[in-house]
Formats: C-alpha cells, sequence, structure tokens
C-alpha cells in the first residue's frame, strides 16, 4: 500500500498500519522533493511515481480536507492507478451506492486505526455526478416570491439621479454609515452626511448642525431595530424582503428598501432575500440562455467557476463570496479614489488582469464598462459569462482606462 498524503493524518495512519503489520511501500506527496521521507518511509511525487509503474498497489488517500479526495482520485485514475481508497463526492453527501458504501466502510475502518477490512474492496471510479440543486423559495405569496440573490447582481433602483441604477456594493457611503455605527470608527461618514444635505437642499431644507444631529439620531435608529432584529429575528429580512424588478442587463432594480440592503451589506451578507412578481420569477428561471450553462456545467462536473447569478446560488461549486470580497475592495479604491461615485466614472473603460477576470469583466460589463479584451479567460468560463453578458472590446493602445490589475 502507498498512502497519499505525507502530513498528519497519513503520519497517524501510516504508524496504525504498520502496528497492524501491514506494509507501506511509500508516500505520495506533491511536497515530495522538500519532505523526502515521512515515519522513516520515501515520499514520492506523482512523477517519481510513474518511473516506478507500480500500478498495481493500493493507494489509500490520506488528506484531511476530503472535498479533494475526488480530483486527487480522479488524477490517480489517469495514471493507471485503479484500487484506490477514498471517501467518494457521494460519500460527503450521504447519498451511496452499495459498493460506495463498501468503500466508504473501509476507508472508515484504516483511516487513523488501519484495520483493513477482510473483504473485497469494490474499485470505483471517482465520476462525479451532476447534483444540481434549484434555487429555493424563501416565501410564496398569491402574486410574489421571494428569493435569495447574490449581492452582485442587486441594483439600486430610481433615486438621487448620480446613485440611481448602480450596484448595490458600491454605495460606499450608505455602507460605511452602517459599519461606523456597528462600531467601526475607522470608516468616515462625512460623505454619507453631505449627500443627505445634496437631497435637503433640493427640497429647500434649512442645513443646521441640529439638523445634522437629527439625521444621524434617525439613522442610528433605523440601524439599532434592524440589528435587534438581524440578531434575534432574522426572518424578518425574509418577511419584509426589499420589492425588486428584473433588468435585461442581467440584474435586479431595488423598489424598496435601499438602507435595509446597505445594513445587510455592512453586516457581511453576500446575499440577501428580495421580492419580485410571481409571473417574473416564472419567466426568469425557464430563460433558455439558463438551461444552456446548466447543460454546459452538466457537461463538465468536476468545473467550478464563480457565477454571481441567483440561478446558481444554490450549488458549492458555483459560488463567489471570495471574488465578491475583492469586489467591494475595487468599489471602495475606485470610490476613493474618485474614479467611480454612482455614475461619476473617470473612464468608460476598464482593463482588468486577474485570475478571476471573467467574473469582473461579467460585473464591468454589466455596469456600462467596456472591457478590453486582453483577458486570458478560460474558454468553458467565457463561454458561460458571455451568455450571462459580459462584453469585450479590443485593445485600443491610446484609450483611457481603468486598470484593476493591482487592486484585483
Amino acid at each position: 500500500m502507498y498512502i497519499y498524503g505525507a502530513s498528519y493524518i497519513g503520519t497517524v495512519t501510516g504508524k496504525a498500519l504498520l502496528a497492524k503489520g501491514f506494509k507501506i511501500k511509500g508516500y505520495i506527496d506533491k511536497r515530495a522533493d522538500e519532505i523526502k521521507s515521512c515515519i522513516g518511509i520515501p515520499v514520492y511525487s506523482l512523477e517519481e511515481m510513474a518511473a516506478k509503474q507500480d500500478i498495481d498497489s493500493v493507494i489509500f488517500v490520506a488528506v484531511k480536507n476530503v472535498y479533494y479526495h475526488t480530483e486527487i482520485a480522479s488524477e490517480l485514475m489517469k495514471r493507471g492507478y485503479t484500487k484506490i481508497i477514498y471517501k467518494t463526492i457521494h460519500a460527503i453527501n450521504g447519498v451511496m451506492s452499495d459498493d460506495e458504501k463498501l468503500l466508504d466502510h473501509a476507508y472508515e475502518c484504516i483511516y487513523k486505526v488501519g484495520d483493513v477490512p477482510s473483504y473485497e474492496i469494490p474499485i470505483i471510479s471517482p465520476k462525479q455526478m451532476f447534483s444540481w440543486k434549484d434555487i429555493s423559495i424563501l416565501e410564496e405569496a398569491e402574486s410574489t416570491v421571494t428569493i435569495n440573490v447574490p449581492l452582485e447582481q442587486i441594483y439600486t433602483g430610481v433615486t438621487a439621479p448620480q446613485w440611481s441604477d448602480v450596484p448595490v456594493l458600491s454605495l460606499i457611503p450608505y455602507i460605511r454609515l452602517f459599519q461606523y455605527f456597528d462600531g467601526d470608527t475607522t470608516k468616515c461618514i462625512d460623505d454619507y452626511i453631505e449627500l443627505c444635505e445634496e437631497g435637503a437642499r433640493s427640497e429647500n431644507v434649512q442645513i443646521t448642525e441640529g439638523w445634522r444631529q437629527y439625521v444621524l439620531d434617525n439613522r442610528m435608529n433605523i440601524f439599532e431595530q434592524m440589528r435587534w432584529k438581524y440578531d434575534h429575528y432574522p426572518i424578518f429580512f425574509v418577511q419584509q424582503a426589499p420589492k425588486a424588478r428584473w433588468n435585461k442587463k442581467g440584474y435586479f432594480n431595488l423598489c424598496t428598501g435601499k438602507h435595509r440592503v446597505c445594513f445587510l451589506i455592512a453586516m457581511g451578507k453576500t446575499s440577501i432575500p428580495i421580492k419580485i412578481e410571481k409571473q417574473e420569477w416564472i419567466e426568469l428561471i425557464a430563460d433558455s440562455t439558463l438551461q444552456e450553462i446548466k447543460v454546459l456545467l452538466q457537461d463538465n462536473p468536476m468545473y467550478k467557476v464563480p457565477l454571481p447569478h441567483f440561478y446558481f446560488q444554490g450549488n458549492i461549486q458555483y459560488y463567489n463570496r471570495q471574488y465578491q470580497k475583492i469586489l467591494r475592495t475595487i468599489y471602495e479604491d475606485l470610490y476613493d479614489s474618485r474614479q467611480l461615485r454612482g455614475q461619476e466614472r473617470s473612464h468608460d473603460c476598464v482593463k482588468i488582469e486577474s485570475p478571476y477576470a471573467g467574473y469582473f469583466a461579467l460585473i464591468f460589463s454589466q455596469m456600462g464598462f467596456n472591457v478590453i479584451d486582453s483577458l486570458e479567460i478560460p474558454d468553458i468560463d467565457r463561454s458561460i459569462y458571455e451568455k450571462l453578458g459580459m462584453k469585450n472590446i479590443s485593445s485600443v493602445a491610446d484609450r483611457d482606462y481603468m486598470y484593476l490589475g493591482e487592486t484585483v
């Protein structure tokens, strides 16, 4: 037997197997050139294993993160190994065939304990079945439905001209206000007060220090009410989900609840409940483009790609939390450098150099920016993002643009 993984799990399992009288022919690890040996046994790279041509040996996958096991087993199978003991993706999800149950029992017996079972362990090809989870309805009424939507896909509705039809994640003054109320005193609230002053002047309201204090006290009261509900009655945000309408550009425009949404952003949420018309919902989920993407993903079940779209939010392989956090940093940097403040933009073109280029190209395309097409995007990513609305232009040498490489 070989053990794949020369770290803690591999060490403990190896010692247990030796104690039970089994022979370990070696360890396999990506860091073989660094660690050389584990509990006195040689550690080989996959390339070194290829030279040994020992494909009839058993390989036990001793990697703590079981979500990597299918990927590791797939790589080993490609190299000719078949006798692999590992955690299948179906074991992780709790839905196994009879053979998978036998393999899983064998894994649990050997793991850290070293008890190799007496029965013949079945060979299971690590092919992950496409497990699709439809977006669920959180609440349904006679004419509306409430669903969870990623924040990238939510824009403001009709409000102050500068802040109409912009991503809610770019509402930096509003978000910082609630972060300040929540105890982050590094956040400046002056810009929010200035926005309120602009609105007051348009209505001929006299602006005084008393008026400014009233605005802060009022918003603080709103924050405290929402914070209490967030901690003690979170279902409130489903029951009172803001209403929104679908925009054919690929996102929802809010009809209500801008401050409520910014509060949830300040709390660190990545998606929020919104309420839409039931007929609109029926039309959205029947969109042929989404079905085409679903088929593409079904044909590539091991593929992972960040998809900022409500239709894919129930599926962990399309989750985009990491990328959304980077996007929030981009919006803050662009705001502070005065390159992007609502509808005020220093340039109409962006150039992105990032491993996540397709994700950001989609976001900025939907915002109306021209995205310079110097992007090294994998073919599947490009196909999916273009179906969702990513548009690129040819690079123009003398064209001014915002460069997002260092930020991203």
